[in-house]
């Protein structure tokens, strides 16, 4: 029902002049009492996002890349699949970077067994995630789906905001992770069904959903596999606005992709989380609690706001974690901090149970978090400008929580904290057979550029 809006939302759209649809500029205005060297650090920082998230990528058909420094090592062999957004700019108008359409790439380190041949090349196939959403934007030239965080025409306009009301909240395109499992390759995002591709021409093969085990789903961009019992775990959401609260869904499949386990939990006031771990008995949801604000919603229904503007992390909430039981049957423990300290986390390491039950976790944690300027974007505006946004978030700080599990009452318990690094840190990554277990080692992006924690991280 989506695309046959979108088609006809096209008819009207042939016909209307959408306003600040040319002439984008990234240019950042001199704020009062801003310095002039960081008014430079500022428009450098917008011009850098404006060639990254800008940059219009070019799909690659099996092409040779020799190394211009340095050594490719001989012995390294096999592919490694990459999976990003292609460009925030959809035709005439910019979009939110969480909700550009997905750029799928594969780099091939054929090895050289030859010790004669002194120099060992490396393939590169890349191509656009063809979602129908990708296919209807490319066939008309212009963006057609506003989803959560964009929109198609500008909010504050009358003709722009029926433009807006009339195109769909979805907008899936499948553009930020990779998972192989049961011989298929998975492409996911937030908000979006697992799409399939073809694993050597990167063709897409449409939505998977596991015999029809997630269909309907909205599901979460990250997975998780169990080692021990060779597992692939899913999660997705569904906001029910009304009674303010989360549903939240985990599913797991065998090797051969059969559907093995189940769970569901409501969650209420609502949460929302994007990363999450596991160990061998919880699913680890950290739980950013979220209101939202049904006096918005006529402006949502009518166009003339986004999905992002209605609601709001709840600021008074203290940072918490749903340990939701793998076996369905047990109680679901919500742990709190104990000193009521704030914080929201979107990306996690590690998770693990110790010998006495306690569960530790390594989250990267923000004191505080705004929706809908994820990396200095600004939809009124139509530009960058990635500083403020770094600077008012803080930055993630790696920590340790500790929830004791022996003192957990009534679903409730304790949780304890410890800084790890005062550098913000994000995008973390373990090796992947340690999953739901402890590790001597994790790698993360570290953010240490004065002109703020996000800038650093590209």
């Amino acid at each position: 029902m989506n695309y046959i809006i979108a088609t006809l939302l096209l008819l009207l759209c042939s016909t209307t002049t959408l306003e600040n649809a040319h002439g984008l500029s990234l240019q950042v205005p001199t704020a009062a009492g801003t310095s002039g060297r960081e008014q430079a650090l500022r428009d450098k920082a917008g011009q850098v996002w404006k060639a990254v998230a800008m940059a219009a990528p070019k799909e690659r058909n099996d092409e040779i890349l020799k190394a211009t420094t340095g050594k490719i090592p001989s012995d390294l062999k096999g592919t490694y699949y990459v999976n990003g957004l292609a460009s925030c700019q959809v035709f005439d108008r910019l979009v939110h970077p969480f909700e550009a359409h997905g750029f799928f790439k594969a780099i091939t380190f054929p090895g050289n067994d030859n010790e004669e041949q002194d120099e060992t090349t490396i393939r590169l196939k890349a191509k656009y995630v063809e979602t129908p959403v990708y296919q209807l934007e490319t066939r008309f030239k212009r963006p057609l789906f506003r989803g959560a965080m964009s929109s198609i025409a500008d909010t504050s306009s009358f003709m722009g905001a029926i433009l807006n009301a009339l195109s769909p909240t979805q907008r899936e395109t499948a553009n930020l992770a990779v998972r192989p499992w049961a011989n298929k390759l998975l492409v996911t995002a937030d908000n979006c069904p697992f799409f399939r591709v073809d694993e050597d021409s990167l063709e897409t093969l449409g939505v998977e959903s596991f015999n029809g085990a997630l269909a309907g789903q909205k599901m979460l961009a990250h997975t998780r596999v169990d080692p021990k019992r060779q597992r692939l775990i899913t999660s997705s959401l569904e906001y029910d606005v009304f009674n303010q609260a989360t549903i939240i869904r985990f599913s797991e499949f065998d090797q051969e992709g059969n559907l093995v386990s189940k769970t569901e939990h409501t969650q209420s006031p609502a949460c929302v989380y994007h990363d999450w771990m596991i160990t061998d008995n919880y699913y680890i949801v950290p739980s950013a609690a979220a209101v939202f604000d049904l006096s918005k919603l006529p402006d949502l229904l009518s166009g003339r706001c986004t999905a992002t503007d209605i609601f709001a992390i709840d600021e008074n909430a203290p940072a918490s974690v749903l340990l939701i039981p793998r076996d369905p049957s047990k109680e679901v423990i919500e742990a709190s901090m104990g000193d009521g300290r704030h914080g929201v986390v979107f990306h996690m390491g590690p998770c693990h149970e110790e010998e006495d039950g306690t569960v530790v976790l390594y989250p990267m944690v923000f004191q505080r978090y705004q929706f809908g300027g994820e990396m200095g974007f600004l939809l009124k505006e139509q530009k960058f400008d990635p500083i403020p946004w770094s600077v008012s978030n803080g930055g993630p700080l790696l920590e340790e929580w500790k929830v004791g599990m022996g003192s957990a009452t009534n679903g409730k318990a304790s949780m304890t904290s410890k800084l790890i690094h005062d550098v913000p840190s994000d995008m973390p990554t373990f090796h992947p057979n340690r999953e739901g277990l402890s590790c001597r080692y994790m790698y993360s992006l570290c953010g240490i550029r004065e002109e703020g924690w996000f800038h650093s991280t590209p």
